[in-house]
């Protein structure tokens, strides 16, 4: 039980970056004929459900900012096009000239 304690004690200062568990780990490992690329690769084995759920989650995300841009530029059409119609109706509307009047005189 003791050899268990020790091992994670030694991970969690490794972890730490604690200089002289980061030598012992390094010394150990390459007794083994491994590397830190080990350690990488077999947290990401172990880790590796997490990882495919967190990029499930990213491509969902991008799929409803997608949908909402979409969105965006459909309004955006819909509004250009009720300008265009309203500024087509501006010009094609008529106007006429109104005479100035005189102003009334004072009755005094």
């Amino acid at each position: 039980m003791t050899g268990i304690l020790e091992h994670q004690e030694l991970s969690a200062a490794w972890a730490r970056r604690d200089a002289s568990s980061v030598k012992k780990v390094d010394a150990l490992l390459q007794q083994a004929g491994l590397d830190r690329e080990a350690i990488a690769a077999q947290t990401l084995a172990v880790k590796l459900d997490a990882f495919e759920w967190i990029d499930r989650m990213i491509m969902q995300a991008e799929a409803r900012r997608n949908m909402i841009l979409r969105e965006i530029d459909r309004h955006r059409d819909v509004l250009a096009r009720r300008l265009r119609e309203a500024s087509a109706m501006i010009e094609d509307a008529e106007f006429a000239v109104i005479a100035a009047s005189a102003p009334e005189a004072d009755a005094a």
